[in-house]
């Protein structure tokens, strides 16, 4: 059975695993840190029969830095090198030993440029891809893992403005979600409703928010969340969050006890093709191609089609007009073998006069008929 989508998402107590399979079945398991992980997994992904060829990853969010940044519109000619100039004020770790990724924000005409940036330790990122070398894996992406939340979402969102509180143990994640798009994500250790909206509530004055239209909750132990009189009071609705009905199904088999870190797995396994702040090295990366490539592909395929077309359309009409001049002659046919008689017949006619002409000229006179 071979994994369609396969994510891992690593966190403090271990690696969970979720796999979309081929017939529509999610199949997950957690593994403790304690044990040998990369030799488990291997074993693990074995009698399971998940043979993916390459696995996504998801970081937990306490291990990475995530912060928007505000820069002038000059410093995108040069963006990374500056980025990681402002990084160097904002971790604990030297830039040589850092990894990092910037997500492009909305901004105004005229104003600063406007940029999330992830950035996490590289033994952080390379600790991930170690636990792909024994099962022989190839990675996909390296990504914060409530990150790939919005893919467990239908399309189409009532909500503009969003805030989506997973929980996962004691801890809390927090994703700001415009237009179903990421634009801020925290982690808060958050005991109660009253201590999550304190910390919503700040994010939304960072973030420059006057309020939110819906307050998400999934995760562990939600049910005096979603009922919190301080969510409550935020002016938003709270609820969890309006997933996509396929994803409803998947989560149907797990258990309450597991939905914390089997819903960021899941997550980790549905993102995007593209993902956004991905962590992974670039040399490890699949090979994608950029925009320009695309049209240009496209240009190119739609100018090859233009050409086979004309040439399938130009053969098309040499051939009706070969019909048109078989039938045309099948029809003459008969006429052609009249007119083939006529001209035996006169130079038949035409040799007989030809012989009487003949004797006349020698002199020779027929005898006398005789009566």
């Amino acid at each position: 059975m071979t994994g369609r989508k396969v994510g891992l998402f690593l966190h403090e107590h271990g690696l969970t695993v979720a796999a979309v399979t081929g017939r529509g079945r999610l199949e997950h398991f957690t593994l403790a840190s304690e044990d040998d992980l990369p030799s488990l997994l291997r074993a693990e992904l074995a009698t399971r029969r998940l043979r993916p060829r390459r696995m996504r990853i998801g970081l937990q969010r306490s291990l990475v830095t995530v912060k928007p940044l505000e820069l002038p519109a000059a410093a995108g000619s040069s963006l990374a090198e500056v980025l990681r100039f402002e990084l160097e004020r904002h971790v604990p770790f030297p830039p040589e030993e850092m990894a990092f990724d910037s997500l492009a924000l909305p901004t105004t005409r005229g104003g600063p440029l406007r940029v999330l940036v992830a950035a996490c330790e590289r033994r952080a990122v390379e600790r991930a891809l170690r636990l792909l070398a024994e099962p022989r894996l190839k990675p996909l992406s390296v990504t914060v893992a409530c990150h790939n939340l919005p893919a467990l979402l239908g399309r189409r969102l009532e909500a503009r403005r969003a805030v989506w509180a997973h929980r996962r143990g004691e801890a809390t994640d927090l994703i700001f979600l415009g237009s179903g798009e990421l634009r801020l994500s925290r982690t808060v250790p958050a005991a109660d409703g009253g201590e999550l909206a304190a910390e919503i509530a700040g994010s939304l004055r960072l973030l420059k928010w006057k309020d939110c239209d819906a307050v998400w909750v999934s995760g562990d132990d939600i049910g005096g969340f979603v009922s919190s009189p301080a969510l409550v009071a935020l002016g938003a609705p709270v609820s969890e969050p309006p997933y996509r009905a396929g994803v409803v199904r998947l989560l149907a088999t797990v258990p309450e006890s597991d939905r914390g870190v089997t819903v960021l797995a899941l997550a980790v396994a549905l993102g995007r093709r593209q993902p956004i702040l991905n962590l992974l090295p670039e040399a490890l990366r699949p090979r994608a191609l950029s925009v320009g490539q695309v049209v240009t592909a496209g240009v190119a395929a739609f100018a090859a089609a233009l050409s086979l077309g004309a040439l399938l359309t130009q053969g098309h009409a040499d051939r009706r007009y070969l019909e048109d001049l078989d039938r045309t002659t099948r029809a003459l046919a008969p006429q052609v073998k009249a007119v083939e008689q006529i001209a035996v017949e006169l130079n038949q006619k035409k040799r007989l006069l030809a012989a009487f002409k003949a004797v006349e000229d020698s002199g020779i006179r027929p005898l006398p008929v005789m009566r």
